[in-house]
Protein backbone atom coordinates (compact mmCIF):
# COMPACT_ATOMS: atom_id res chain seq x y z
CA UNK A 1 0.00 0.00 0.00
CA UNK A 2 2.07 2.97 -1.19
CA UNK A 3 -0.08 5.26 1.74
CA UNK A 4 1.13 3.21 4.13
CA UNK A 5 5.14 3.81 2.69
CA UNK A 6 4.56 7.81 1.76
CA UNK A 7 6.26 10.60 3.30
CA UNK A 8 4.80 14.32 2.46
CA UNK A 9 5.24 17.60 4.15
CA UNK A 10 2.69 19.84 3.70
CA UNK A 11 2.87 23.72 3.02
CA UNK A 12 0.35 26.49 3.64
CA UNK A 13 -0.36 27.71 0.23
CA UNK A 14 0.61 31.71 1.18
CA UNK A 15 3.49 32.01 2.61
CA UNK A 16 5.31 28.12 1.80
CA UNK A 17 5.47 27.85 5.14
CA UNK A 18 5.59 23.52 6.12
CA UNK A 19 2.64 22.98 8.40
CA UNK A 20 2.60 19.49 8.85
CA UNK A 21 4.98 16.58 7.59
CA UNK A 22 5.56 12.75 8.21
CA UNK A 23 7.99 10.32 6.98
CA UNK A 24 7.85 7.04 6.83
CA UNK A 25 10.90 4.09 6.49
CA UNK A 26 11.06 0.61 6.14
CA UNK A 27 14.23 -1.50 6.03
CA UNK A 28 14.47 -4.80 4.92
CA UNK A 29 17.36 -7.43 4.42
CA UNK A 30 17.32 -9.59 1.41
CA UNK A 31 18.13 -12.87 3.39
CA UNK A 32 18.99 -16.33 2.13
CA UNK A 33 17.29 -19.08 4.08
CA UNK A 34 18.97 -22.22 3.83
CA UNK A 35 16.38 -25.44 5.56
CA UNK A 36 17.82 -26.42 8.11
CA UNK A 37 17.76 -29.84 10.23
CA UNK A 38 18.38 -31.11 13.72
CA UNK A 39 21.22 -33.86 13.51
CA UNK A 40 21.61 -36.68 16.19
CA UNK A 41 23.43 -34.18 19.14
CA UNK A 42 20.05 -31.53 18.75
CA UNK A 43 22.33 -29.05 16.55
CA UNK A 44 21.05 -26.92 13.57
CA UNK A 45 23.16 -27.66 10.36
CA UNK A 46 21.66 -26.85 7.00
CA UNK A 47 20.16 -29.05 4.50
CA UNK A 48 22.87 -28.09 1.54
CA UNK A 49 20.17 -27.75 -0.61
CA UNK A 50 18.91 -24.51 -2.33
CA UNK A 51 18.50 -21.39 -0.49
CA UNK A 52 15.32 -19.47 -0.85
CA UNK A 53 15.51 -15.23 -0.96
CA UNK A 54 13.22 -13.39 1.49
CA UNK A 55 12.60 -9.89 2.40
CA UNK A 56 12.96 -9.52 6.17
CA UNK A 57 11.63 -6.11 8.00
CA UNK A 58 14.10 -4.78 10.19
CA UNK A 59 13.14 -1.49 11.39
CA UNK A 60 10.19 0.89 10.61
CA UNK A 61 10.08 4.34 10.96
CA UNK A 62 6.94 6.19 11.38
CA UNK A 63 7.68 10.02 12.21
CA UNK A 64 5.63 12.92 12.01
CA UNK A 65 5.76 16.80 13.06
CA UNK A 66 2.78 19.71 13.33
CA UNK A 67 3.48 23.21 13.98
CA UNK A 68 1.86 23.71 17.46
CA UNK A 69 -1.22 26.06 18.10
CA UNK A 70 0.89 29.13 19.14
CA UNK A 71 2.68 29.11 15.94
CA UNK A 72 -0.22 28.22 13.84
CA UNK A 73 -2.23 31.14 15.40
CA UNK A 74 0.45 33.55 14.77
CA UNK A 75 0.32 32.25 11.27
CA UNK A 76 -3.33 32.46 10.40
CA UNK A 77 -2.74 36.23 11.28
CA UNK A 78 0.36 36.77 9.38
CA UNK A 79 -1.47 35.55 6.64
CA UNK A 80 -4.65 37.44 7.45
CA UNK A 81 -2.13 40.75 7.45
CA UNK A 82 -0.76 39.34 3.51
CA UNK A 83 -4.22 39.55 2.42
CA UNK A 84 -4.66 42.98 3.55
CA UNK A 85 -1.95 43.97 2.37
CA UNK A 86 -2.19 41.86 -1.52
CA UNK A 87 -5.70 43.73 -1.22
CA UNK A 88 -3.81 47.42 -0.59
CA UNK A 89 -2.59 46.77 -4.08
CA UNK A 90 -4.93 48.11 -5.46
CA UNK A 91 -5.20 51.63 -3.40
CA UNK A 92 -1.61 51.17 -3.81
CA UNK A 93 -1.71 51.74 -7.47
CA UNK A 94 -4.17 54.55 -6.87
CA UNK A 95 -2.07 56.35 -4.63
CA UNK A 96 0.69 56.06 -7.02
CA UNK A 97 -1.57 57.65 -9.69
CA UNK A 98 -2.38 60.14 -7.44
CA UNK A 99 1.61 61.00 -6.55
CA UNK A 100 1.72 61.41 -10.54
CA UNK A 101 -1.01 63.43 -10.92
CA UNK A 102 0.15 65.44 -8.41
CA UNK A 103 3.55 65.86 -10.08
CA UNK A 104 2.39 66.49 -13.26
CA UNK A 105 -0.07 69.58 -11.80
CA UNK A 106 2.94 70.97 -9.76
CA UNK A 107 5.27 71.00 -12.42
CA UNK A 108 2.56 72.77 -14.34
CA UNK A 109 2.07 75.14 -11.57
CA UNK A 110 6.33 75.38 -11.31
CA UNK A 111 5.71 76.45 -15.50
CA UNK A 112 3.17 78.91 -15.07
CA UNK A 113 4.71 80.72 -12.03
CA UNK A 114 8.07 81.34 -13.77
CA UNK A 115 6.08 82.49 -17.02
CA UNK A 116 4.25 84.79 -14.73
CA UNK A 117 7.47 85.69 -13.69
CA UNK A 118 9.16 86.64 -16.94
CA UNK A 119 5.75 88.74 -18.34
CA UNK A 120 5.24 90.69 -15.59
CA UNK A 121 9.29 91.70 -15.66
CA UNK A 122 8.27 92.08 -19.33
CA UNK A 123 6.08 94.02 -19.05
CA UNK A 124 7.73 95.94 -16.30
CA UNK A 125 10.46 96.88 -18.77
CA UNK A 126 8.10 97.84 -21.36
CA UNK A 127 6.23 100.61 -18.68
CA UNK A 128 9.43 101.94 -17.66
CA UNK A 129 10.24 102.68 -21.50
CA UNK A 130 6.79 104.17 -22.86
CA UNK A 131 6.11 106.50 -20.04
CA UNK A 132 9.42 107.63 -18.97
CA UNK A 133 9.32 110.70 -17.64
CA UNK A 134 11.13 113.46 -19.91
CA UNK A 135 11.46 116.86 -17.73
CA UNK A 136 13.59 118.56 -20.76
CA UNK A 137 10.31 118.59 -22.89
CA UNK A 138 7.21 118.67 -20.44
CA UNK A 139 5.49 122.49 -21.63
CA UNK A 140 3.23 124.22 -19.50
CA UNK A 141 -0.49 123.12 -20.82
CA UNK A 142 -1.09 126.85 -19.97
CA UNK A 143 0.71 128.65 -22.02
CA UNK A 144 -0.84 132.39 -21.82
CA UNK A 145 0.43 133.04 -18.45
CA UNK A 146 -2.79 133.58 -17.07
CA UNK A 147 -3.82 131.59 -13.39
CA UNK A 148 -6.23 128.64 -13.59
CA UNK A 149 -9.73 129.30 -12.93
CA UNK A 150 -10.57 129.57 -9.20
CA UNK A 151 -13.50 127.48 -8.25
CA UNK A 152 -15.92 129.49 -5.85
Amino acid sequence: DAEKHESAIYFEPTTGTPIRGRTRIQMNVNALIDRIKYNKRGTIEPMGTRATTRFIPILWIDQSITLNADVQSRLKSGIRIIGIINTGGDYHRMLKLVHILVFIFSLIGIIVMVELFFWNRRRKRCEITLYQDNEPEKTPLNRSGTAPPSTA
